[in-house]
């Protein structure tokens, strides 16, 4: 699909709107390039006050000042209902209020008017351009009470999620056939990313361990030199349900005013070897410090050097870093994504977006994917009792059910020392309990490695070209990166689907629905071509 965008916008500001098209559109799942000025476009992009061209269907959206001037966003929030969505807005609106209307231009093209500036918003929100220059907490982090999201549906409802799907039902109206690569490899409706910080691997040290022995007596005896050293327990049920998750080690022994452990120990060493090799991800949990010394690439360098392998993950220490500035230090240190982005006190979307995404890195070559941290174990604290377990366990099931609706990844954080039932209770059931279900819903369960992994491979299948001929309708595609399994959805609006052919593909599956017709591709091998004739009746 070519895509022409009609705009005022200076160099800068256009940057930015550009950043939001390619977010919007990959995300729906279009192949899509941009236009050169005089090129034939299947789609016109009308940011401001312009006039169609009257060339091909046009999506008009209201131009607020939210590029040049953020903040201006935050003077009105309006209510958007249609089409089955409900959500809310920042900043100004065309008539005072947020919807969408169609109507038909001269030439019998549709014209779509979305009365709000939904790019803005969604740059606003991926950007964190709400978190310049506010206040932070104590461990200089942006506090989820600052949020302006708590005003749009609070933290846990994905807001820029909801913003897709409108944009998706609306290409749909406008065009009546549609092709899209779906968010998921096998379809599924939501994904789940598994990780786990390592900040301690012993409950107390020594000095903390003689002051229980005082305190606690024959107590205090038994919690010396006692360790939360779960990881077998951990990788033995992950392994049983097939899933695979990421475990974050820190480098330094001492990390603020605490003892920590000692990760170039033989021990330790063994561990990250032992993990490495059973197939799990090893990423780097950055120090305390890491942000404001810019250490990021030597503590990196630490455990790559451990386990021979390149670290491209990273989470930092009590998630304390500095968006957007801190993706740009990532992003020079070599790392492919981070998963700090969240909020240690609350569940939720700090960005509003529930999946993994590329950061906007401005005059920059460097790319940066984030995978928000949706839900860490403290915020639950002890899980003491069934009741208190049953309680918080809805809590988890509303997550799901959330990203169910609107094709969401829900990334969690169980540190390891969750499954001392002594001290913890029933946590780590809550954490088991939780991916069973996931399983269960056939969820696409994955490590952020292979998240990211995923993400190249979908980004880089490209639809080259798709046309009638006769009563058939024939689709060209390129495979940019391998991948195990990677579905279509294609939309042929009242027509009806009949055989379809595959060349130079296997297919896994293959299904109409009465709306869609998905089709799951596998086996796909870089450079590969894949074409597809599906016969269509009236």
């Amino acid at each position: 699909m070519k895509i022409r965008v009609q705009t005022d916008l200076i160099a800068e500001s256009f940057e930015k709107l550009k950043y939001s098209i390619n977010f919007l559109l990959n995300s729906v799942g279009v192949s899509f390039t941009f236009a050169r000025e005089g090129e034939k476009h299947d789609l016109e992009i009308i940011y401001g006050d312009f006039a169609p061209l009257n060339q091909s269907h046009c999506i008009r959206i209201y131009q607020s000042d939210g590029y040049k001037k953020p903040s201006s966003l935050l003077n009105e929030i309006h209510d958007f209902e249609d089409r089955n969505l409900s959500f809310k807005v920042l900043g100004p609106t065309e008539d005072g209020k947020a919807s969408v209307s169609f109507q038909l231009t001269e030439n019998g093209f549709t014209l779509v008017s979305i009365d709000f500036d939904l790019l803005a918003n969604i740059f606003f929100h991926l950007s964190r351009s709400e978190e310049k220059d506010k206040a932070k907490d104590m461990h200089k982090r942006y506090d989820s009470s600052f949020s302006i999201l708590q005003k749009l549906g609070g933290l846990k409802t994905p807001l820029i999620n909801k913003y897709i799907r409108l944009f998706s039902q609306l290409l749909e109206h406008v065009f009546p056939i549609l092709i899209t690569k779906e968010l998921f490899p096998q379809n599924e409706t939501f994904g789940v990313v598994l990780t786990h910080d390592i900040d301690r691997i012993k409950k107390s040290g020594i000095r903390s361990s003689i002051t229980n022995i005082f305190s606690k007596g024959f107590e205090g005896f038994q919690d010396l030199g006692d360790t939360f050293w779960n990881f077998e327990t951990i990788a033995l049920f992950e392994k049983a349900v097939n899933a695979s998750s990421a475990f974050y080690f820190m480098t330094e022994a001492k990390d603020r005013d605490s003892l920590r452990y000692r990760i170039k120990s033989s021990k330790m060493k063994n561990l990250l070897k032992d993990l490495h090799r059973s197939q799990f991800e090893i990423g780097l949990h950055s120090s305390y410090y890491c942000d404001e010394k810019n250490k990021y690439d030597k503590e990196k360098q630490v455990i790559e050097k451990i386990i021979d392998d390149e670290v491209i993950g990273n989470r930092n220490h009590y998630l304390r870093a500095i968006f957007p500035e801190s993706w740009k230090k990532l992003a020079d240190s070599g790392f492919e994504y981070d998963t700090t982005l969240g909020y240690s006190d609350e569940i939720g979307y700090r960005s509003g977006y529930s999946g993994a995404y590329d950061v906007y890195l401005p005059n920059s070559e460097l790319g940066l994917v984030e995978i928000p941290l949706t839900v860490m174990d403290s915020y639950f604290g002890e899980v003491p009792d069934e009741d208190d377990y049953q309680q918080k366990m809805e809590i988890l099931e509303d997550l799901i059910f959330d990203a169910e609706e609107n094709n969401g990844t829900i990334c969690t954080l169980w540190h390891q020392s969750s499954w001392d039932e002594k001290y913890y209770g029933k946590l780590s059931l809550l954490y088991e309990s939780f991916v069973l279900i996931c399983s269960h819903k056939r969820a696409f369960i994955c490590s952020p490695r292979e998240l990211v992994s995923w993400k190249k491979a979908r980004d880089s299948f490209q639809i080259i070209e798709s046309k009638f001929v006769d009563d058939r309708y024939e689709i060209l595609a390129s495979v940019g990166e391998s991948c195990e399994f990677l579905a279509l959805k294609c939309f042929f609006g009242k027509l009806e689907v009949g055989k379809v052919e595959t060349l130079n593909a296997s297919v896994e599956e293959l299904f109409f629905d009465g709306t869609y017709l998905r089709i799951i591709l596998k086996k796909l091998k870089k450079g590969q071509k894949v074409r597809l004739k599906i016969e269509l009746n009236e």
